[in-house]
């Protein structure tokens, strides 16, 4: 990671906006930045920190992020950082604004602003875009950005995952901060592994230790799972062990052969009771089935006269059949013929009243047409009153719009002339309250010389309060004999009482008490000329709007300048709009007046086409509805006689055709009725001859003892059921004779039952067991060769788990399978440590003058921690081995240092890992002595070499003098500012406060 730039506002030491470019040192180089205590170098750390993970470059700092703010900045400038930085040939921008205090846009007090975050990235390359950044007027946001995150959370976490690291990792590889240089390199070896891990994305061995750990878990599981399974299915079925499996087994299958012998026997007489139930139940219904047709053949053969007379009425009354038929068809037509008759009758009777009614249309319908005035005379008219009505509504509306446009044009006359009044009031208005603006011009500048002179006359006592305690102080170191250190006198006859002036002073005055005074009289002169310049500013323009004779004061209560002019503004944009108003009423008079005359003119062409008779419309439609009216009732009464004429000319002609019709059919119908009497008396002489022959002692019979048609069907079928049930029930009594003979029980079915019922009790009780042997044996049968099957897989599963384990023992640092106790990851980790230690030796013997060197112990000594990422130094001189944390100060910077330097080396050169292109070292250089400085300071300078960023921040002067690119940080009045200073460019990277 390279910064390329750092964007600062309102944040610590800096108040307004400070802008810092890398791009000198971009491409590789040391650079310094220094500066006075407190004047703001570990601020550009916290900014550069606190763009990338939201917190400021140490833990201290971290406790009150609210103190990241700026408390020389103005309460309405946002604190926010801004960082452009590369990885690679991919550059990002990220913007933070932390949660912080903001005035309240209504009333007083401040609100909460809740922090935010946005992560960029460019859609160029790197290059592309420090050409961009070079080009003069190139702002940022113009860019081709592309957003990649836009919420804290997941800014956050992008940015970890670009980098490579969290900002504690960050904090102990990257930067080290003031005061913590040596922290990665006194860290604990859980701590260690950690950074490590994420340099070298060795993370990948780590899942791989998990993912066999899982394995081994999982198939011992599976083992002992399987083992328990087929446990406790044997215990199922009473067993222990597998070879009582095939014992059981046997004893089963024979006590199922027992069973089904058994079963055989008792199915075989189940059976022969069963059929020999059936014959007994049979036999009795049989029997009772006789019975009951003996009893129907009784009640047929007392129901046998009834049936012979039914069948000589039936016989009688078919021979008298045809002369009935006859005599009922000669009856209706007889009926027929009467009621034609009385049609016919009625028919002529209305055939009159229609030819009369159709005379009396036929006069109406001829004085309709002749009279006056006629239908053609209504229409005309009423054609000629429609065509006047739109020519009159069109008039009419046309006067009433202008009606309308001259009562308009009236109002805006008397809106021009009250326009007027109100602009009169108004610029009156205005020229009082410039007045006023000049006014409160006149009374905060009194106000602030006031304040001016109260400062300085405070100024004037605190200095005469400052000598004479200083003069007290001189007066208690006097003695007699010796002289003053003032004035040499060995004399001192009235020495300054010190403890009494400071007891009436309430608190000592020290030489910086005088000079904040001093800063502070300088601070209200320079806000005074700033504030009169701006008031100034404003009213300069303004005072045009004054004249000779305009030197009236204003009445009102005087607020603040700033209220005054506030309400200058608003009335100045009220007289504006009031003018402008007035112009747009102006011209709309003189374009109102205009088409007021347009309309006129109009209004009397239109007038003049019409008659005068026919000029009023309301008179014109009146007479127009009365002409529809009538024309409607006329063409409506023609129409009706017409239509009634039509209808009845064929009303008479339908009558006329009735009538012919009714007359014929009525001579056919007694031509009828005259045969069919001659043939019917022909046909009772011949049905009498025929009743005697059949019948010769029987008297002829009565109407009475005859039939109806109705009762002649139900009597046949009465009669023909009769017969059909003598020959059932004989065929029956047949049959059911046959069928006992053949049956012939000797027992009851009662008896047989009885039987029946234990022989299935003892069937279903023997099928029940033999059929839970059966798979009982099939069970053991099954369960056999599970178990044979189920053995050999477990033989299986318990050398698959065994080797799981043995292999995830060895890979996770078992004590059992890992003599080492270093799981492989960690493993991985101590080669490249060992790299990264061989790298830090190669600077660390150089700066230390070959006396110490980093070494790594096998073992550490607490077991509990991780195993061999320990760090032990080797001391050449003493010859002995040491913990880190013995070393001095500057022997722990040097080692620190170098530690840092070479995992950064080794991190570079993996392509895998993450690159660490910067490194920023905050202070420390003060503990070096000279000799070991220039050491150090050499060892920095070879870094340049491999392209790498390598940034100082000391307040050490010597180093002035070696490094050549130095960011100076001074410390001013209103806020610290930032500069670049080298024997090349002397570049001001401050904001538009910078000048100061």
């Amino acid at each position: 990671m390279k910064p390329l730039s750092l964007r600062l506002k309102a944040f610590g030491p800096f108040a307004t906006e400070t802008t810092i470019s890398f791009e000198r040192v971009f491409d590789g180089g040391l650079f310094l930045i220094h500066g006075r205590t407190g004047s703001g170098k570990t601020s550009i750390l916290d900014g550069l920190c606190f763009s990338l993970f939201g917190s400021p470059s140490s833990e201290e700092r971290e406790k009150d992020i609210r103190g990241l703010r700026s408390d020389l900045a103005d309460k309405f400038t946002m604190t926010e950082t801004e960082l452009i930085f590369a990885i690679a040939q991919v550059a990002y921008r990220v913007h933070r604004i932390p949660t912080q205090a903001i005035p309240k846009k209504r009333g007083e007090g401040f609100t909460e602003h809740k922090g935010s975050a946005e992560l960029f990235r460019y859609a160029g390359t790197v290059d592309e875009l420090r050409r961009r950044l070079s080009e003069s007027n190139t702002e940022l946001t113009h860019l081709s950005w592309i957003p990649v995150a836009g919420k804290v959370e997941s800014v956050n976490l992008a940015l970890e995952s670009i980098i490579g690291m969290d900002e504690k990792q960050f904090r102990q590889v990257v930067i080290l901060p003031q005061g913590k240089f040596r922290e990665f390199l006194s860290s604990s070896s859980s701590d260690r592994q950690l950074i490590l891990e994420k340099l070298f994305q060795t993370d990948r061995y780590t899942r791989l230790q998990k993912f066999i750990s899982t394995k081994a878990q999982l198939a011992t599981t599976l083992y002992r799972e399987k083992s328990e399974g087929l446990a406790a299915r044997l215990n199922n079925f009473g067993i222990v062990n597998f070879q009582e499996i095939a014992i059981k087994k046997q004893d089963v299958t024979a006590q199922f052969d027992k069973a089904s012998i058994e079963l055989h026997a008792a199915r075989i007489r189940y059976e022969a009771l069963g059929h020999e139930l059936n014959k007994a139940k049979q036999f009795e219904e049989a029997r009772k089935r006789f019975q009951t047709l003996e009893q129907k053949s009784v009640e047929l053969n007392q129901n046998a006269n009834h049936i012979s007379q039914l069948k000589q009425r039936v016989q009688l009354t078919r021979l008298w059949a045809p002369y009935l038929q006859a005599e009922i068809l000669i009856n209706n037509l007889e009926s027929r013929r009467a009621n034609l008759i009385a049609t016919k009758n009625n028919n002529e009777i209305e055939l009159a009243a229609i030819a009369k009614q159709r005379t009396n249309d036929q006069l109406a319908l001829s004085a309709k047409l002749t009279q006056t005035p006629s239908v053609d005379d209504l229409s005309n008219e009423l054609t000629r009153l429609r065509s006047l009505v739109p020519i009159l509504r069109d008039a009419q509306t046309t006067a009433t719009r202008l009606a309308m446009d001259e009562k308009k044009l009236s109002t805006i006359t008397n809106d021009v002339s009250q326009l007027e009044t109100e602009i009169s009031q108004l610029k009156l208005a205005q020229v009082k309250q410039v007045h006023a603006l000049f006014s409160c011009d006149e009374i905060e500048t009194a106000h602030q010389l006031q304040l001016i002179d109260r400062e300085n006359l405070q100024l004037i006592r605190l200095e005469i309060d400052y000598h004479q305690t200083e003069a007290a102080r001189l007066a208690e170191l006097l003695t007699p004999g010796s002289p003053c250190p003032v004035c040499g006198s060995l004399e001192h006859p009235l020495p300054t009482q010190h403890k009494n002036l400071l007891d009436e002073l309430g608190f000592p005055i020290s030489a910086d008490t005088i000079k904040a005074a001093k800063e502070n009289l300088e601070r209200l002169r320079q806000d005074a000329a700033a504030a009169r310049a701006g008031r100034h500013s404003r009213l300069e323009p303004l005072i045009s709007l004054l004249t000779p004779e305009s030197t009236q004061q204003s009445e009102m209560p005087l607020g603040s300048f700033s209220d005054e002019y506030n309400r200058f503004n608003v009335a100045h944009l009220a007289l504006e709009k009031k003018k402008h108003d007035l112009t747009l009423r102006h011209a709309e008079i003189q374009t109102r007046g205009e088409s007021i005359l347009v309309q006129q003119k109009e209004l009397n062409q239109k007038i003049q086409s019409v008659p005068e008779q026919d000029r009023d419309v309301e008179e014109v439609v009146r007479r127009g509805v009365e002409l529809k009216n009538q024309y409607d009732r006329l063409s409506s009464e023609i129409k009706h006689l017409e239509k009634s004429a039509t209808e009845l000319e064929s009303e008479i002609a339908r009558r006329r055709g009735i009538h012919s019709t009714l007359v014929d059919e009525i001579l056919q119908l007694e031509i009828d009725i005259t045969t069919r009497r001659a043939s019917q008396i022909s046909l009772r002489g011949a049905i009498e001859l025929e009743i005697k022959k059949q019948f010769p002692k029987s008297p002829a019979p009565t109407d009475s003892e005859l039939f109806l048609e109705s009762q002649l069907k139900d009597a046949e079928t009465e009669i023909e059921q009769y017969n059909r049930s003598i020959n059932e029930n004989s065929a029956a009594r047949a049959e059911v004779e046959t069928l006992m003979k053949q049956i012939n029980s000797s027992r009851s079915a009662g008896e047989v039952m009885i039987e029946f019922n234990d022989a299935a009790i003892t069937r279903t009780q023997l099928e029940q067991s033999a059929a839970r042997l059966k798979i009982d044996a099939e069970n053991l049968t099954s369960l056999e060769a599970e178990t044979a099957a189920n053995l050999s897989v477990l033989e299986n599963l318990k050398c698959d788990a065994e080797r799981a384990t043995r292999i995830s023992g060895l890979m996770t640092g078992d004590r059992a399978q890992n003599k080492l106790l270093v799981p492989l990851s960690r493993f991985v980790l101590q080669s490249r440590f060992e790299e990264v230690l061989e790298q830090a030796n190669r600077r660390l013997s150089r700066m230390s003058r070959g006396q110490f060197q980093l070494r790594r112990p096998a073992l550490s000594g607490n077991l509990r921690d991780s195993q061999g990422l320990e760090i032990r130094v080797e001391d050449a001189n003493a010859g002995t081995e040491r913990h880190a944390g013995s070393l001095s100060g500057g022997e722990s910077f040097m080692a620190a240092l170098s530690l840092a330097l070479g995992l950064a080396d080794v991190v570079q050169a993996d392509l895998g890992g993450v690159r660490l292109d910067s490194v920023l070292i905050d202070e420390g250089f003060g503990t070096l002595d000279s000799e070991s400085l220039d050491l150090a300071m050499k060892t920095l300078i070879d870094l340049q070499a491999g392209g790498r960023m390598v940034g100082i921040i000391s307040h050490v002067s010597e180093l002035k003098h070696q490094v050549s690119h130095r960011l100076e940080v001074s410390k001013q009045l209103l806020g610290s500012r930032v500069l670049w200073n080298d024997p090349v460019l002397r570049e001001s990277v401050s904001t538009r406060d910078a000048e100061i």
